[in-house]
């Protein structure tokens, strides 16, 4: 079982030039997947007041069959990180 997942956030914060503030998702109930960079989108080395929106799609493999929670996930590497006006999507195949 596979699905499409595309989750489209609206990064930000107040930080120095070195931080990052990310979204990602995590997947439990069937199947167990734990967030991850490797997926997140979001903003890296931003300064003071700045926000993005972001977008990214990941396919997600080898669901196993059942009820599949998708939770969005969220990080800031330091300063105060901010997410709004998110969305997340999950289309099974």
């Amino acid at each position: 079982m596979h699905a499409i997942v595309v989750f489209v956030p609206g990064i930000g914060g107040n930080a120095s030039g070195t931080d990052s503030a990310k979204m990602s998702w995590a997947c439990s109930g069937a199947s167990s997947i734990s967030a991850s960079d490797t997926w997140a989108a979001g903003l890296v080395k931003f300064g003071q007041y700045s926000f993005a929106y972001c977008n990214r799609g990941y396919l997600a493999t080898g669901l196993n069959p059942g009820l599949n929670t998708f939770t969005a996930k969220y990080a800031a590497s330091g300063g105060t990180g901010f997410a709004g006006f998110r969305t997340i999507i999950v289309m099974p195949f």
